[in-house]
């Protein structure tokens, strides 16, 4: 009885796996084709149900879309967890995906409220209201479009973020020395980079939100960024909820807590908990208080909704101003320790543009940094080595896109809805910057003075960290002038920075966080921070 048993067993099995293969095969071979002219499939996402490409391009990311150019090239199409995008990796095919109007980047942010900050800006109860008190109607009246047009008069110009700047100078030099240790004079021993994330970030949280003390210490609120920035890659993914809550459990139940603390204080406290803001931050603050019509102590459950989306909504605006800002202010001074004559020619325009910090009530402007030709030529070339982030677009309505020229020119259909993601990273391309004149064959290394002469990258396809066409992060500005800020402050008041043990080559850039903004370092590495004494600051010394 028992091997009869065993027998219809292993029958079963078989006929269920043989029923899975029939099933794998009709996907395969009988799954109805496409009415449009797309961009050729990558093999792997033809055959492997659901999953698509996305273990062949965890493995190696780079290689897999080099090897994609190099076969297909131009735009190809790939499968990534049920979700299917257009990929353009040719520095030449920017252009028309840039230009169509048709393709919005709004949506993908719309998403990634959702998905990373949980966050529904649309929901209709929360709709914002006439003057009379009646709904607008309208496609753009979602809480994220209202929010984002709040961003062009208050930062998408020098001039605008002028008053943050200011700001930014005394809260980045604040920050600065509540990192400095007391030793006698002896070298400060540090990990480089997650020094260098608290820095930025307490400096970034009170630029932004003033104190906040009812959040938390600073060290409290970056301990829940640094357990959301950890699950970001999960939460990005798009992945069905039940897995993402599986992954990134933990990491949401803090972020959570946070913004439930934040949502209290905005209910329960004066000017909501943050009478230090910054300009932004106050009228946004003041646009939820007079349509949601908020007052100490409310508790209808309408402004309990409206202050726990405004929560997030601030929750996601520190995040977007210290994930790429940290990494790109490490990569930076990293580079400039490595090269001593970066370093003193930085450090000599500093002085000689800047001064000295200490002598009077000194804030540095806008005015002043954009006078730092040599600094802004090491910072864009530091973005240029260590740029990982995409530009990704959706078809707001069916259009179509043409790449290249004659009998050689490539067009394609793309429906509403398809995702369009061009990628500009180095290393993602074939013959990466061949043909570039600012280079002689020295692509791979940082040349601190490569655009000293105001002369800018060829195109955006080698410098893409803050977007392209109409849809560039609106802070843009600001987070140049934060890494500029600190980098000031940094080199003003610390002599050198030597390297606890010598390394065999530069530190390798985590590819894990690839198309998603700019490269974090594989590891740490351990450094003297040699800080200078007053009187050495005030001779220039």
């Amino acid at each position: 009885m028992n091997a009869q048993a065993d027998v219809g067993t292993l029958e079963g099995v078989f006929r269920t796996l043989l029923v899975l293969l029939v099933i794998l095969a009709g996907y395969r071979f009988v799954r109805p084709t496409s009415p449009h002219r797309l961009p050729p499939l990558v093999s792997s996402s033809a055959y492997i149900p659901y999953v698509g490409s996305a273990i062949e391009f965890n493995r190696a990311p780079l290689k897999f879309l080099r090897e994609c150019h190099r076969k297909y090239g131009g735009p190809f199409r790939v499968r990534f967890m049920g979700k299917e995008m257009v990929i353009v990796v040719g520095r030449d095919d920017f252009t028309p995906v840039i230009r169509n109007k048709a393709l919005s980047f709004d949506p993908v942010m719309e998403d990634a409220m959702k998905s990373i900050f949980q966050c529904d800006s649309k929901e209709p109860e929360l709709r914002f209201e006439d003057a009379d008190g009646g709904p607008i109607e309208d496609e753009h009246n979602g809480l994220w479009h209202r929010t984002h047009a709040q961003y062009p008069p208050l930062l998408r110009s020098r001039t605008a973020v002028a008053g943050l700047t200011a700001r930014t100078f005394r809260f980045v030099n604040d920050s600065l020395w509540r990192l400095a240790s007391e030793q006698g004079g002896r070298p400060q021993e540090v990990n480089l980079f997650a020094w260098i994330e608290k820095l930025t970030f307490g400096a970034v949280l009170r630029s932004l939100f003033g104190e906040c003390s009812c959040l938390g210490t600073v060290d409290e609120v970056f301990g829940v960024y640094g357990q959301l920035h950890d699950a970001f890659p999960i939460l990005a993914a798009g992945l069905p909820p039940f897995v993402t809550k599986l992954a990134a459990g933990k990491q949401l139940e803090a972020y959570d807590r946070l913004v439930t603390k934040w949502q209290r204080m905005i209910l329960d406290d004066d000017q909501q908990g943050m009478a230090d803001a910054c300009e932004l931050i106050n009228v946004r603050n003041g646009d939820f208080e007079r349509q949601f019509k908020y007052k100490v102590g409310s508790s209808g459950e309408r402004q309990e909704r409206a202050a726990l989306l405004q929560a997030k909504f601030h929750a996601s605006l520190l995040f977007g101003g210290y994930t790429n800002t940290a990494p790109t202010l490490f990569w930076m001074i990293y580079y400039l320790a490595r090269d001593p004559r970066a370093w003193q020619a930085v450090y000599d325009e500093i002085r000689r543009e800047l001064g000295d910090p200490d002598e009077g009530d000194v804030a540095w402007t806008s005015a002043d940094l954009d006078r730092l030709s040599v600094m802004d030529s090491a910072l864009t070339e530091t973005l240029r080595l260590t740029n990982g982030a995409s530009m990704p677009r959706v078809a707001m309505t069916d259009t179509t896109l043409t790449f290249g020229h004659g009998a050689s020119a490539r067009t394609y259909d793309v429906p509403a809805g398809q995702h369009i993601m061009m990628v500009g990273v180095r290393g993602a391309r074939v013959a990466d910057e061949v043909g570039d004149e600012e280079f002689d064959n020295d692509a791979d290394e940082f040349r601190f003075d490569r655009y000293a002469n105001g002369k800018q990258p060829t195109g955006a396809r080698n410098v893409t960290p803050f977007g392209a066409g109409g849809f560039m992060c609106p802070g843009r500005f600001w987070a140049r002038n934060v890494v500029k800020t600190a980098v000031a402050l940094f080199m003003i008041n610390i002599e050198r920075v030597e390297f606890a043990s010598e390394q065999a080559g530069p530190l390798e850039f985590d590819l894990s966080r690839v198309l998603m903004g700019i490269y974090r370092p594989v590891g740490d590495v351990a450094v003297h921070l040699h800080w200078r004494s007053r009187a050495d600051r005030v001779a220039g010394q």
